[in-house]
């Protein structure tokens, strides 16, 4: 079957045109090169105050932190305040309740300092 004029004219011109999708990257590389040639020149300008003359407010807090037992599990110790007291496959093959190592830690712990009155336990995260 034979096209017609027109038919052949938009096939030429779909065909020409087809490949006009890529992206130009060279404005765009112009334009990054021109940021950064900017941001050179221009970043030796910043000017530092001196805060010398500041006055920082003084504490009036009476209530002083407390500090309180860190246990931490990880994947292969348990730390006691950041200390490894055992080590977990140690801990999984035995068939004790009670962590024998973990116990000693917690005591030697509550020994370091009495506990408060009122109270009958101490903080632990």
């Amino acid at each position: 079957m034979k096209m017609s004029r027109r038919a052949k004219r938009m096939h030429r011109n779909h065909k020409r045109n087809a490949n006009k999708n890529g992206l130009n990257l060279t404005a765009l590389m112009d334009i990054f090169t021109i940021l950064v040639f900017f941001l050179m020149v221009n970043q030796s300008e910043v000017e530092v105050q001196n805060t010398d003359s500041v006055e920082l407010p003084v504490s009036v807090s009476e209530n002083k932190p407390e500090e309180q037992l860190t246990v931490l599990v990880t994947e292969t110790d348990l730390l006691v305040q950041g200390r490894s007291v055992a080590q977990l496959s140690a801990i999984k093959q035995g068939d004790d309740e009670i962590i024998p190592s973990l116990l000693t830690e917690l005591e030697y712990q509550a020994s370091r300092t009495p506990i408060a009155e009122g109270e009958d336990s101490r903080p632990v995260t």
